[in-house]
Parts: structure tokens; C-alpha cells; sequence
């Protein structure tokens, strides 16, 4: 305090003031309190590609093997049991008939979460070759589209 009241007397009023406040915020800044979260808490895989908030609250997230569910409390991965390695998820829309889309490496899937244990999936490449789809939008109902590197699809 004795260095302050010396610097107080050389400065004009409004720059002590300046000074105080600053002084005032950083002393008082708190630091934010950040969880990670890892393969082990129930994440997929800890690359993520995309969070998605659906209309029930639930977060999703996309990583590099696969598709994973956060409800506030823990983590359910939805894995597609007939292939070996997982889809690369790179985007996620519901849609306004309740269905769930990913985008990814493999193509457009249509994910059906009905049980924990086995979600279905539907997917398909939106051209002749394998397409990365990286955005997806819901244009009206019943119609996505589908930005790929190798263009952007309507989807019905």
C-alpha cells in the first residue's frame, strides 16, 4: 500500500482512479472452473468434431470413432455394430420429425437412438463415390442439404 500512495501522489485523479478499479478487478477475477472430459468419463474418442444441442437438451458430440450423447450427468455412445471402425461424425442435425442425421467420412447416416444398446443407423454416400459430408441444414420438411467435398446434395 505504502508503493500505491506514492504512485497516488504523482497522478492526477482520474488515472488513480483508473489504476484502483483495475487493481480492484484482478484482485477479485476468480478462475473458471473447466472439467475435461475423456474416453474414460464415456466420450467416444477425444477428437471432437462437432457439438450439436438438440431440442430435448441432450449435447452431442462427434469425434473421430463415432457419435456420443451427453445428458448432464453422463455419457452414452452410440456405436454401429457392423462395422469394424467407427464413422468419423463431422456434423449432426435433427430434424423437425424427431430424426437424428450425422455427416461424416461415412456419408449422410440417418442415427435412430431407440435403445442404448443398439442404435440404428442408416447410411448412405450422397454421390457414386465416398463424400465427407461437413454441414448439414434442414431445408423444409422431409428435405436436408448435404455440403460435401464433393458438393452440396438435397437429400429427400
Amino acid at each position: 500500500m505504502f508503493e500505491f500512495a506514492l504512485l497516488a501522489r504523482r497522478l492526477p485523479c482520474w488515472q488513480c482512479f483508473a489504476i484502483s478499479v483495475t487493481l480492484t478487478i484482478a484482485l477479485h477475477a476468480e478462475r473458471l472452473p473447466i472439467q475435461v472430459y475423456t474416453p474414460t468419463d464415456g466420450l467416444a474418442q477425444s477428437t471432437v468434431h462437432r457439438i450439436h444441442r438438440d431440442r430435448h437438451g441432450f449435447l452431442w458430440f462427434g469425434t473421430s470413432e463415432g457419435l456420443s450423447r451427453y445428458d448432464g450427468y453422463e455419457f452414452v455412445t452410440y456405436r454401429d455394430r457392423s462395422r469394424p471402425t467407427q464413422p468419423r461424425v463431422r456434423a449432426i442435425l435433427d430434424t423437425s420429425d424427431g430424426a437424428l442425421w450425422t455427416g461424416g467420412d461415412s456419408g449422410l447416416c440417418r442415427v435412430n437412438p431407440s435403445t442404448d444398446a443398439a442404435p440404428v443407423y442408416d447410411c448412405a454416400s450422397p454421390s457414386s463415390g465416398r463424400a465427407s459430408v461437413q454441414a448439414l441444414f434442414e431445408e423444409s420438411p422431409g428435405v436436408l442439404l448435404a455440403g460435401a467435398d464433393t458438393g452440396l446434395y438435397r437429400v429427400h
